[in-house]
């Protein structure tokens, strides 16, 4: 009985000290973004073509980024800001009505960089994060492809002016941390849900909102 304590002890002080030595940490992170545009109609109208928006599928991009992982309270909270690369968009297959043969495909390519200041609890090696974002628009491109009895044709459109140059909303998630002496390892996953319509002096009914799913890894170096 006497070796258990002394092994539990062991082990509750190299977790205390692997969480002291992760006081603050900076360093870069990946990740895979799968992210859609949520619509507030059901329909919405491409090319003069009306389309259900239910038909709006996601779009997968890598995005990069670095982080600063700050200690509030020891074992239980930490602050952490990041500074990332962050692509958005989604994509869609539609036809058009009255032309059995003709068929398009769309990919909307929105990139931002966004800042994100996340509370982070933790539980042993066990973390659940949440907080706001800010995201500016980088560039923004809607992509066309025309199929027609077997020929494609291709163009694309800059939209940056026609999107806010802004976007706010919130991150919550959830991974797993390790400290290992003066580095830190963390990954997770993380849901990105916009608060704002992304397109600049919409009239109408309709709104367009990020809602993005992030997988990520990312390791860190004591400052």
């Amino acid at each position: 009985m006497k070796r258990i304590y002394t092994i539990a002890f062991a082990l509750v002080a190299l977790f205390a000290f692997s969480q002291n030595a992760t006081a603050q940490k900076f360093g870069p992170k990946i990740g895979y973004n799968l992210s859609t545009i949520a619509v507030s109609g059901d329909n919405i109208v491409i090319d003069g073509e009306t389309v259900p928006a239910a038909a709006l599928g996601t779009a997968t991009n890598m995005t990069y980024g670095l982080f600063y992982k700050a200690k509030l309270v020891p074992m239980i909270l930490d602050l952490q800001f990041e500074v990332n690369y962050d692509p958005r968009g989604t994509k869609l297959d539609y036809q058009y009505i009255g032309i059995p043969d003709l068929t398009g495909e769309l990919a909307m390519e929105y990139n931002y960089l966004t800042v994100p200041a996340l509370l982070k609890a933790k539980l042993l090696f066990l973390y659940a994060e949440a907080g706001p974002y800010a995201s500016f628009l980088l560039s923004a491109k809607d992509k066309y492809s025309f199929s027609y009895q077997g020929e494609t044709e291709s163009s694309e459109e800059d939209v940056k002016d026609f999107l806010k140059s802004t976007d706010f909303g919130l991150m919550m998630g959830a991974g797993i941390q390790l400290g290992l002496g003066p580095v830190y390892i963390m990954g997770g996953a993380r849901y990105t849900m916009g608060m704002t319509d992304i397109i600049k002096d919409n009239e109408s009914d309709v709104t367009f909102k990020h809602h993005v799913w992030t997988i990520y890894a990312g390791i860190g170096f004591g400052l």
